[in-house]
């Protein structure tokens, strides 16, 4: 059960941080609103009753099932949810019914998962590793449907969900708990012991590898993006083959616990600064906003986890207050900064003659 114990750490910062994207956007639909762009209400209506129908949907299925006598399991009404989620979305091409069912079809495949490691005590370093390959398949997707007009509207989600679910992971793991979680997961028998964890993960990653190339051809993703998006793959499949870990002595890290903090927090770190660069390269202002915002949270809730227990209160909440203030003033500076050089710049008025 501690993989389900992972999946609610990952599942509840993650509606958070997708909640907090939702806000964003809805921000700048009002901005465009008040500019005089055109925004149809009639959309935006039905994307919320087809949301709702989709919900219905759903409860209308656990209704039936109970009073059938539970013909059949509740992931089962789960995977049905979310495919007719996704027919929806695509046939009519409307993007409220997109992220519950990516969401859902996850959640169905996370749970067949931990019955397959449970069942034959497999590590749940390859429950992790699919997820993240999922992730990385969910951000080369939302490239993809930057090329398809009439799917455009989709790359938003499939970019938000892929980038935060990768962020959650590693930021899961930069902290004690999830220090524990990984120490737990490295426990059992390698994942070629299940045709089904094999299987799952074999078509994970060639479906990465596929996307990867195929977007990088078409020239939808750079080079760097590229290596980057492969080699956290690269890592991941790495981690999934760890032998079991001691990270903890006496419910204090050791040496090898300590490298890995060092690691994971090392990791976010360096994603976080990779997505405002992406943004910046990819002339994305939404990108750097988010990043630049994920940066400061993370950078918030580290100084709490670090120093909390180490300092006098009144000097930690004093210098927690000038700490955020530089690193505040500075990021926005820098964020600025980098949206203006991104800006189309005014063409300059041809004179008449």
């Amino acid at each position: 059960m501690i993989y389900m114990y992972f999946i609610i750490y990952l599942l509840v910062p993650l509606i958070g941080i997708l909640g907090i994207i939702g806000i964003i956007f809805f921000i700048r639909r009002l901005k465009k609103k008040n500019s005089g762009e055109n925004f149809n209400k009639e959309d935006s209506l039905s994307q919320a009753f087809a949301l709702l129908s989709l919900c219905f949907f759903g409860v209308t299925l656990a209704v039936f099932n109970r009073d059938l006598g539970q013909a059949i399991s509740w992931q089962t009404i789960l995977l049905i949810s979310g495919i007719v989620g996704m027919i929806i979305s695509y046939y009519l091409k409307f993007v409220s019914t997109l992220a519950p069912s990516l969401i859902g079809l996850t959640v169905w495949w996370s749970f067949k998962a931990d019955e397959w490691i449970s069942d034959k005590n497999i590590k749940g370093t390859s429950l992790i590793a699919a997820l993240v390959f999922i992730a990385l398949i969910a951000y080369l997707m939302s490239r993809y449907h930057e090329k398809e007009f009439k799917w455009r509207r989709f790359r938003k989600i499939y970019s938000a969900l892929g980038l935060s679910t990768i962020t959650v992971v590693l930021f899961i793991f930069s902290m004690d708990e999830g220090l524990k979680i990984f120490e737990n997961v490295t426990n059992g028998d390698p994942f070629i012991y299940s045709w089904q964890i094999s299987l799952s993960l074999l078509i994970f990653l060639t479906s990465l590898v596929g996307l990867a190339t195929y977007d990088l051809i078409h020239r939808l993703i750079i080079k760097s993006e590229y290596l980057v998006i492969l080699g956290l793959g690269g890592l991941f499949l790495i981690i999934s083959l760890l032998p079991e870990q001691n990270l903890f002595d006496g419910g204090a890290l050791n040496a090898i616990g300590f490298l890995a903090a060092i690691f994971f927090n090392l990791m976010v770190f360096l994603q976080l600064l990779a997505f405002i660069l992406l943004g910046y390269l990819k002339r994305k202002s939404w990108f750097i906003n988010l990043g630049t915002f994920l940066l400061f949270l993370f950078i918030f809730i580290k100084y709490f986890d670090w120093f909390f227990d180490f300092i006098d209160k009144s000097i930690f909440f004093i210098s927690a207050g000038l700490l955020l203030f530089l690193v505040g003033y500075f990021m926005e500076k820098a964020r600025r900064r980098m949206i203006e050089k991104i800006k189309p710049q005014p063409q300059p008025q041809q004179i008449i003659q």
